[in-house]
């Protein structure tokens, strides 16, 4: 797949041409890693010639981030705590590495005893992230904000909100100075309203951070991780809609502990799709047949629920059972394309539905599945 990349993007220039004195050669950061930088000594590179070494990472004017993220969780009123799903906008300016101030848009809708209904707020934010891999973007992050809320009145009203955020922060970077990010995250607000609205949820996000600066860890190489995990988010399809976040233990070349909380939409007679949810939390193994590039699997998994009903949520049991095939791409990403079967457990084995199953994991649990984890030598292009 590297290979085919490279050729596409060499196709701009013929092959043996001779590239400016320090210009990029097309390869990104983290395929520059532990290279050395380049001195006015070193020959100006061919395109389709191997990269001898890593050009000056030039300043940029400005390092900014801009994501689009979903969140769900539970909204409490003071009588009775119920749903919410929502979506989000973050823009962020990075005044250091680790620290920016930026502004968060959001619009949930939200079911309480009192009110069902939508919620809109504009947040001024502040961000701190600590790296784990400068390169690879890889940081917790702490996030605080503060602003305004529009609610309707039996939802809390109009007023003032906070929001605290922890984060765990991953990407990819694409070139010099720009990289695909993306983020798992739970986040507490408390909205200052006629009435007091405590919400708690847990959400992914994903985006772009331009204008990023040399990395402090650029001249290292990758460090093998010295506890194997994978995070994953995936996407549920069927007469339901869903989405969750996993989280994967390696067990063994060929089978993994897998542990997902998943949001899947309810639906009643009015027509209220996402409010009358269900959240779950699952876990238990999954297994691969043909550990490699390509590979069937099988999961099941079973735990606790909260069952959105039009009288409100009961607790229950939850069994589900998956099978599809797993796609490595790259050394430590994996895509996985499946079908699931969902159950009750709690009065006898009753079928509740099933979902088409997108999901896309990341993390160094994936690593040693991996044919080949070796790194190509990048061309120039």
């Amino acid at each position: 797949m590297r290979a085919v990349i490279a050729v596409l993007l060499v196709c701009g220039r013929a092959s043996g041409d001779t590239l400016p004195p320090g210009a990029w050669p097309g390869a990104s950061l983290d395929e520059l890693r532990a290279m050395r930088e380049c001195t006015l000594d070193d020959p100006p590179m061919e395109v389709g010639a191997p990269i001898p070494c890593r050009p000056p990472v030039l300043p940029a004017l400005l390092h900014a981030s801009f994501d689009l993220g979903w969140v769900t969780g539970l909204a409490a009123d003071g009588s009775d705590v119920r749903g919410m799903h929502g979506v989000a906008a973050d823009a962020e300016l990075w005044l250091t590495r680790s620290l920016a101030l930026g502004a968060r848009f959001q619009l949930a809708a939200i079911d309480t005893a009192m009110q069902t209904g939508l919620a809109g707020e504009a947040l001024a934010t502040a961000r701190f992230r600590l790296f784990t891999d400068e390169t690879g973007r890889s940081a917790f992050s702490l996030a605080l904000g503060g602003g305004y809320a529009t609610r309707d009145a039996l939802l809390g009203g109009d007023g003032a909100v906070a929001r605290l955020a922890i984060a765990r922060d991953t990407g990819t970077l694409l070139g010099e100075r720009r990289g695909l990010t993306w983020a798992w995250e739970i986040a507490a607000e408390r909205g200052f309203g006629t009435l007091p609205l405590t919400t708690l949820t847990a959400g992914i996000r994903a985006g772009i951070e331009l204008g990023i600066g040399q990395p402090t860890n650029l001249a290292e190489p990758e460090r093998d991780a010295p506890f194997r995990y994978a995070i994953g988010g995936e996407l549920r399809a069927s007469t339901q809609l869903g989405a969750g976040a996993s989280f994967d233990l390696p067990l063994a070349r060929f089978a993994q502990w897998r542990t997902t909380a998943f949001w899947t939409t309810g639906h009643d007679d009015t027509g209220e799709h996402g409010l009358l949810a269900t959240w779950a939390a699952v876990t238990g193994p999954r297994v691969l047949f043909t550990p490699g590039d390509l590979s069937p699997y099988v999961d099941v998994q079973a735990g606790p629920a909260a069952i959105g009903e039009a009288r409100g949520a009961r607790l229950g049991i939850l069994g589900e059972a998956e099978a599809g095939l797993d796609i490595h791409l790259f050394c430590e990403t994996r895509l996985d394309l499946g079908g699931r079967i969902q159950t009750e457990l709690d009065g006898g084995v009753a079928v509740r539905t099933g979902f088409f199953i997108l999901r896309v994991e990341h993390g160094p649990a994936l690593r040693h599945h991996a044919i080949d984890c070796a790194r190509d030598v990048p061309l120039a292009r």
